[in-house]
């Protein structure tokens, strides 16, 4: 990287996808039929709770979508929005555009929701953090890996 790459070859994506190298992968299906195996989902099935998720422009959309389906529950997408530069992102209180799902800043429009859902969820673009909004507000993430560190 300090040398910027030099040395590295590239090659076009069409050559890439004919390369025996290369193969495609589906890393959803199994993740979201295994959520079983750790989640109550009948449990949330049966709650019938009204779900909004905001997947702030990250990798996560479609997961979201499939966990919906596949467990029959009443999940909303409130954002499709796919921009690298995150412009539909609310500023953090000094100005700038952060990721951050513990921020009432980089949450705002979901907490503009709270009041349309029992539950929403946000979660950053490469899916390592996430945010819990309920009708009382955003949950302190740390709160909440406390009681999954209890359940697990």
């Amino acid at each position: 990287i300090s040398q910027q790459l030099a040395g590295v070859k590239r090659m076009p994506i069409a050559l890439a996808k004919q390369s025996e190298l290369l193969k495609q992968v589906d890393l959803v299906k199994p993740y979201v039929d295994d959520l079983v195996n750790v989640v109550d989902m009948a449990a949330i099935q049966k709650a019938k709770l009204k779900i909004g998720v905001d997947p702030l422009g990250g990798s996560g959309i479609d997961y979201w979508r499939q966990i919906g389906n596949a467990y029959q529950l009443d999940l909303t997408l409130v954002s499709e929005a796919i921009d690298p530069s995150f412009q539909f992102m609310s500023l953090d209180k000094d100005g700038v555009i952060r990721m951050d799902c513990s921020s009432p800043y980089a949450m705002a429009g979901l907490l503009a929701l709270k009041d349309e859902y029992d539950l929403a969820f946000g979660n950053d673009p490469d899916y390592d953090r996430h945010g819990i909004v309920t009708p009382k507000g955003l949950m302190n993430p740390n709160h909440f890996l406390a009681v999954c560190i209890d359940y697990l």
